[in-house]
Order: structure tokens, then sequence, then C-alpha cells
């Protein structure tokens, strides 16, 4: 595609050869990749910084660093002065590590949470992760999630793992317990407004068979797809950020880590990776790769090329398409110039044209057909019409 644009100070020709050839965001040139600085490797890559930091503490704990946990510790108790839990009448310490069932919680069936009203108990819950985080406690929530199918308790073992997926029989009603859950975390949150980092292990203890979604009721493959896709609506769809993900398998596996790891939620690390790095330029950029970033903000899908400035006429090549966007912006940048932008494919009188813009607005446009296509195609690349003609004689083209 050649392009010519004339009526231009020379600062602004030396612009659009600049603009052209602009540095692209960290992701759009090709063959690199973005850094978003991030050294914890974790599956979401805009995990809040104390979601990090809880992860990377865990991660670097030393051998022997063990931390004692309890579900409910503080409001319940067998004794009945403990008003603050029984551990902590004992020994005048929280525990650790607090822990509550969200699936229950939240459907009214176990503290805090009390009667049908998801949003009340997300919020109720959310309130005793707050406590629980101001007494320097490390939360986890789990799910015992109803099953989905059937609406009988999490012991019902209707297999329905397959159906919970988008465009599956149950995803709605599944996804409304997702929802409540990122209720819960968006509210969990410390006096000044940061986000409280949460452990959360869903679809726990799959290896039995006393689950909906254990071992008997849901093949390996399903498991970890339907694994995958709550962190992804979580993450992705919920825009929850302070959550930790935590495969929990029940037992010991005779210290076997095939058998442990044979329903791990993996995924292909090459695929993880361009898909992170996809996601994370959406979100700074707006596109996944370099490609549609330029075709957006361009309009073409390579830098121009073989500029030249000639008495106020600027002519560069470009692949395929003008650049009306690079245009439309020096328009802006240069609102007292009337910039005329003629371009034409090297496929003779087609894709060719005529724009004026005038203070980043375009003003006129001329799309010929036909002779008058021909005549501007061969213009500007500087051929002779008669030649052309002679050699597509075959064509039926002409030129009067």
């Amino acid at each position: 595609m050649k392009t010519t644009v004339t009526k231009l100070l020379a600062t602004v020709a030396a612009a659009l050869t600049i603009f052209g050839m602009s540095t692209l965001p960290a992701f759009a040139a090709e063959g690199k990749s973005a850094s978003n600085g991030n050294s914890v490797n974790i599956s979401d890559v805009n995990a809040t910084a104390e979601t990090r930091a809880l992860f990377d503490k865990l991660k670097n704990s030393g051998k022997g660093d063990l931390r004692f946990g309890q579900q409910h510790a503080t409001d319940e108790n067998i004794s009945s002065s403990a008003s603050q839990g029984d551990v902590y009448e004992m020994t005048g310490k929280y525990p650790a590590v607090f822990g509550w069932d969200a699936g229950l919680a939240l459907r009214g069936a176990e503290k805090p949470g009390s009667g049908a009203d998801k949003n009340a108990n997300a919020k109720a819950l959310a309130q005793n992760i707050t406590d629980a985080d101001s007494k320097g406690a490390i939360v986890t929530l789990s799910a015992h999630w109803c099953n989905p199918g059937t609406g009988k308790d999490f012991n019902d073992t209707t297999a329905v793992a397959s159906e919970l997926l988008p465009g599956g029989k149950y995803s709605g009603t599944f996804n409304k317990e997702l929802d409540a859950i990122a209720a819960t975390a968006q509210q969990a949150k410390r006096s000044d407004g940061t986000l409280i980092p949460i452990i959360f292990r869903p679809l726990h203890e799959n290896n039995g068979s006393w689950f909906w979604w254990g071992a008997t009721h849901a093949s390996a493959s399903e498991y970890k797809e339907l694994y995958r896709y709550i962190v992804d609506y979580l993450r992705d769809v919920k825009d929850v950020h302070n959550l930790l993900y935590a495969y929990s398998p029940g037992g010991v596996f005779n210290g076997d880590s095939t058998d442990y790891l044979a329903t791990y939620p993996e995924i292909d690390r090459e695929e993880w990776d361009l898909g992170k790095q996809a996601f994370h330029n959406i979100r700074e950029f707006g596109c996944p790769t370099w490609y549609e970033w330029r075709i957006q903000n361009w309009g073409t899908k390579w830098n121009a090329s073989g500029a030249e400035v000639l008495d106020g006429r600027l002519s560069f090549l470009t692949a395929w398409n003008a650049p009306k966007q690079i245009l439309e912006k020096l328009s802006q940048m240069f609102p007292s110039i009337t910039i005329h932008h003629t371009w034409a494919d090297k496929d003779i009188g087609h894709n060719c044209g005529e724009r004026t813009y005038q203070s980043g607005v375009e003003t006129q446009e001329h799309l010929p057909t036909g002779q008058d296509a021909i005549e501007l195609g061969c213009d500007l690349w500087d051929i002779d019409p008669e030649e052309f003609l002679c050699e597509n004689q075959d064509s039926g083209m002409k030129i009067t």
C-alpha cells in the first residue's frame, strides 16, 4: 500500500515517520513478551500484593514450620466461658489459621450464615474474615456445595460435574455458588480498604467417593476442567484477585506423588505463559498481541517503510491497508494543518482512495472505482497508463 500525504510541514512529516515507527508497548514487539515485574508465579497474574506475599511466605516456610489452625476458631466453642474460642481460653493465643466452610455458611447452614439470603451471609462471612485477619490469622475457605443438579446436599453423589461448565445444564446454578464466593472475597477488607488474602480450597478430598465431585462420580479430566473453570470464573469474570487456590485431595497416598497429582489441574506451561501474557496485554493495552494492537492503533499490521519527503509531500509504504488512525492522530496533534491523504494498493484499480483531515476529523473521502481507481493507482505508483493497459489488456481495462 503506497501513501502520499500533502500539505504537511516538515515537523509533521517527521512526526508521522516517528509515529509510524514508534516503539510499541512492551508486549507488541514481535518475539518479545512483557513482564509485570512480579517474581511470584501463581495462577492470577493480577493477584494483589498481599496475596502474593502470603503465597511467598508459605512457599518459603522452613522445615518444621507448622501453623496450627481451626474451623470456627472463635464462633464455636465447647466451654461455655470461652467467648473467644476454646484455643484462646486455654492458651491465651488465637490459632494461626482460621477456617470456614463457605458452601455451608453462604446458604445459612453454618455460622456465620443464617437464613437463605446469600448476600447477607456473604457479608457476615466477610466480616468474620476481617476479624480473623485483624488477629493476625491466615484465612482459609472450603466449600461443601449442594449438588447443583439435584439441589440435595453435598453427599448426593449424582454425577453432575460435566454439566457445570459453560453451556452445561446446571452451569447457571453453579455460577451462583461462585458468585457468592466472589461477593465474600471482595467484601473481606482491612480498615484501609486492602483486600484480605484468602486460601480457597474448592472440590476438596476429591479422591474419595463421598462428594458429588469425588473420584467415582467425576473423572480425572472432568475434575481438572471443573477446577480450572472455578479459577477462571472467579479471577477473570468476577475480577477476584485476593484468592490463593489450594489443591487438597484427602489422605497421604502412601507417599506416591503420581497418585497425589492424578487430578491436579495443571496446564501446559507454554500455553499458560501465552495465555497469561495475552490476558495481561488485553488488560494493559486492549489487545492480546502486537498484531491486533497495530491494526487497532495504526490501521496496518507493519511499520511504514520507504518514507520520502519531497516538496511538502510525504510518501511511504504500509502493508495492505492505509494507516487511517495514524493520520487522524496527526490531525489532532496539528489541528491548524489540513492533511490530504492519497493511497493505492499495488493491485492497480483496487483498494485506493483520498481523504482529507482537519482538527482530527475526516472532512472528505473519495473511494474511486473503475477507471478513476485505475488512474489514481497509476499516478501514485508512477506507472504509465498505456503500458499498464497493454499488460492487462485481457482484463478489459481501459483509460479514456
